[in-house]
Order: C-alpha cells, then sequence, then structure tokens
C-alpha cells in the first residue's frame, strides 16, 4: 500500500475533525501555492516589460 493509501484508511477510520483538519491543510498548502505562481508569474511579466 501506497503512503497515500495509509492516509486514507486513517481517515476513514478517524473521526470527522481530522478529515476536515486534512482537508484546510490541504487547502491552505494548494492556496499557498497558487499564491506564489502568481508572484512569480508577475514578476516575470514586470521583467520582461522593464527589459523590453
Amino acid at each position: 500500500m501506497r503512503f497515500r493509501d495509509w492516509v486514507w484508511v486513517y481517515l476513514g477510520m478517524g473521526g470527522s475533525f481530522t478529515r476536515w483538519a486534512v482537508l484546510l491543510f490541504y487547502g491552505a498548502v494548494w492556496g499557498a501555492g497558487v499564491v506564489v505562481v502568481g508572484l512569480v508569474a508577475v514578476l516575470a511579466m514586470a521583467m520582461a516589460v522593464h527589459r523590453g
């Protein structure tokens, strides 16, 4: 079994609070990643405009 499978087995055995906590954690990490990608894109665009 892979690690992700073990995580889902654990979540199935655990309470709903654990499941929501993991979902919130993954949501926060995903949101932070989107923000970082957005900042990098804006910075790259600004550098391209400034260079041109």
